[in-house]
């Protein structure tokens, strides 16, 4: 096993917990676990983007735009806006903050969103409607700060 010739030192104190990643075989000590520490939405956040302007009629989405913005009820998602935005962007790559992502909503992001880096995953399956709608509008998350900013990509295609 190879450790660190300099142990790592974090300043403040975390909440970190064990949690099991996958069974490796049926014998006692064939379970891959990892270290959870949780990230937290920081008190006070600064943006580091201007504030995307809001759409003038957010009921008619952007023109050309396929995504299925409504659920099965006929509503709205309410992260329909934030497709919409990156419909109309006319860029191929856009940053956008979880403040500004939460201003086009109108409310906070799951806490998902600020724990897990999966919850971003560029997965056809995602139970989440916000990526849903994302891979559905032809864009992919490039990268993601936690609990900061996401980096979002058009698919070429």
């Amino acid at each position: 096993m190879k450790s660190r010739a300099t142990p790592l030192t974090l300043g403040n104190s975390y909440d970190l917990h064990w949690a099991d990643y996958a069974r490796l075989g049926v014998g006692a000590g064939e379970t891959f676990r990892l270290l959870v520490m949780p990230v937290k939405k920081p008190e006070t956040q600064q943006a580091v983007a201007p504030t995307p302007r809001r759409l003038a009629d957010p009921v008619s989405p952007p023109k050309g735009a396929t995504p299925r913005q409504t659920r099965g009820s006929g509503r709205r998602s309410k992260y329909a806006p934030v497709v919409e935005y990156l419909s109309q962007v006319g860029r191929d790559r856009v940053e956008l903050t979880y403040e500004q992502i939460e201003e086009m909503i109108a409310g906070p992001l799951p806490p998902v969103a600020y724990e897990y880096r999966s919850a971003w995953a560029n997965t056809k399956g995602t139970t989440w409607p916000l990526m849903r709608l994302v891979l559905a509008a032809d864009w992919k998350v490039e990268s993601v700060q936690m609990g900061h900013k996401v980096v979002f990509g058009r698919v070429a295609g």
